[in-house]
C-alpha cells in the first residue's frame, strides 16, 4: 500500500491546527477510536497535495497521563511517522427506525 512519511511535528502541528497553510494540508477526519484506562486512541485524516492520508495516535486522558499526540508514535531515524495513503469511498448505510 502506497504511504508518505510526515515529522512528528508537522502531524502534531496539522492535529491541532486542522490546517497547514503553507503546505495547503487539511484535516478530513480526526475521530475517536477507542478509550483505555489511561489513554485515547484516535485516526486522523488528511489531505496532502491531492492526495489522502490516514494514521492513529493516542492522547492522555488525566493530567497525570500527560501524552500529546504521538509523542510515542513509531518514527524512523528522521523523527518521521509513516501514513498510509487512502481514499474516499461511499457506503451505503441502512437504519431502522420505529414504525409510528
Amino acid at each position: 500500500m502506497p504511504s508518505m512519511k510526515f515529522t512528528k511535528q508537522w502531524l502534531q502541528d496539522l492535529q491541532w491546527a486542522e490546517s497547514d497553510l503553507s503546505s495547503g494540508a487539511t484535516v478530513v477526519e480526526n475521530k475517536w477510536i477507542d478509550s483505555g484506562r489511561w489513554l485515547s486512541h484516535h485516526s486522523l485524516v488528511f489531505a496532502h497535495k491531492g492526495k489522502f492520508y490516514r494514521t492513529t495516535y493516542y492522547k492522555g486522558l488525566t493530567e497525570q497521563q500527560y501524552e500529546a499526540p504521538f509523542d510515542y508514535a513509531e518514527t524512523d531515524i528522521d523523527d518521521k511517522i509513516e501514513c498510509e495513503q487512502v481514499r474516499p469511498t461511499t457506503k451505503v448505510v441502512t437504519f431502522y427506525e420505529k414504525v409510528p
